[in-house]
């Protein structure tokens, strides 16, 4: 699958959330999500997943990377694991402060 395909940019373009976590977030499958962390802020949509409450997941790809820092420490991989990330719903993006934290695993 080449990164130029459909099936590769939305398998990288969308994060897995609880459906505790999206219902909070007033999110359904296929919603628009912003995720920030330290490192930087992607726009990603989002759908439920079979995971822990207050977690997320993301497959490897550009939104991800945007996400995460640039630090290796010689493994040739980022650290991804543990990073704390804000999320809110795309259309609340200029509110106050996001109503809910995930953590991302991958």
């Amino acid at each position: 699958m080449g990164k130029d395909r459909p099936e590769y940019r939305e398998a990288t373009g969308v994060v897995e959330l609880s459906s505790e976590d999206m219902v909070r977030l007033g999110l359904t499958d296929g919603s628009m999500i912003v995720l920030r962390t330290e490192f930087g802020v992607a726009e990603v949509g989002c759908r439920r997943a079979d995971i822990s409450e207050g977690m997320a997941f993301m497959a490897f790809g550009s939104a991800c990377n945007q996400l995460v820092g640039g630090e290796t420490c010689a493994s040739g991989m980022p650290d991804s694991k543990h990073v704390q990330v804000e999320a809110i719903a795309a259309d609340h993006h200029s509110s106050p402060p996001p109503v809910a934290a995930v953590e991302r695993e991958s």
